[in-house]
């Protein structure tokens, strides 16, 4: 009886860990334990062991200021490693080395999990950049290419709630810091299929993303090329361009996803830079780079 007790304890203990990760990870700024225990109808201490064996595991953190737990990082890692086994991480890794091989350059494979995008591969290039993102480490959405890349498809609502609740913090004098013109820039990338992080995270590294797609059409990552902005010019961007729209394709059609599906942007298309901002177009590299 007593063996049996305990068993219902551990499956109910269980059951309760899960169901604080499935609210958290729709919580961006994390829930109190009052709140939790709310939405649990469970007793605030009961709560509170749960959450410290979580803790405890790296599944959650909690923020010493405003005492609010959030998922933690293990959660990333642990999707991460469960998307490497599946069609997607294989489909693209040989993809990766193609791009390291014409190019040099470090090539990157980027995916979006809750609010959240990381990197889940990168092959490093021969010419060699020092990033300080990890694999399964969050990465800013609005200032690099692979976040824009993704975050660009999502629906317009979900943009401004992740947009409003993140901010757009500076890190360059190059960084977008304004939600509209921000929508506006991603309405280019819409256009143009793909995304350019012009040393707007970190001066001296530009990088080109495109976004990839599965057997629906709907983006589930997105492929990126990186690498110091005095080899990736903006009068050679089209280069890279070129080499990653192919690439994206290439893992997209792996992934089931065919021409008859019209929001694709082929290779063979003419992609230019033309509405990057106001702030790009008094830039003359970068108009000499929109030509070609």
């Amino acid at each position: 009886m007593a063996k049996a007790k305990r068993s219902e304890f551990m499956i109910t203990s269980l059951d309760r860990g899960l169901r604080i990760l499935d609210i958290l990870a729709n919580e961006s700024d994390g829930l109190g334990v009052s709140e939790l225990g709310r939405r649990l109808a469970s007793d605030k201490s009961v709560v509170f062991r749960t959450l410290s064996l979580l803790m405890q595991h790296d599944y959650v953190e909690q923020d010493p200021t405003t005492k609010r737990y959030t998922l933690a990082w293990k959660v990333i890692q642990v999707a991460g490693r469960r998307l490497r086994k599946m069609n997607f991480y294989a489909a693209a890794v040989p993809v990766l080395k193609e791009i390291v091989r014409e190019t040099n350059e470090m090539a990157i494979l980027a995916v979006m999990i809750g609010d959240i995008i990381a990197y889940l591969h990168i092959e490093e290039g021969t010419q060699g950049l020092n990033i300080s993102s990890g694999i399964g480490q969050p990465i800013p959405i609005h200032s690099t290419a692979s976040g824009k890349a993704i975050f660009a498809y999502l629906p317009v609502e979900e943009r401004l709630r992740i947009l409003r609740e993140n901010g757009l913090p500076k890190f360059t004098q190059n960084t977008i810091t304004s939600i509209s013109e921000m929508e506006k820039h991603l309405s280019v990338v819409r256009t143009q299929g793909f995304a350019v992080d012009d040393e707007e995270t970190y001066l001296g590294i530009r990088c080109v993303a495109m976004p990839v797609r599965n057997f629906a059409g709907a983006v589930v990552g997105a492929v990126a090329i990186g690498g110091a902005s005095q080899r990736i010019t903006l009068q050679r961007l089209k280069f890279y361009q070129d080499i990653g729209l192919k690439a994206a394709e290439k893992i997209s059609g792996r992934l089931g996803y065919g021409e008859s599906q019209g929001d694709q942007v082929p290779a063979s298309k003419k992609a230019t830079h033309k509405g990057q901002g106001d702030r790009r177009a008094k830039n003359p590299d970068f108009a000499a780079a929109q030509a070609g």
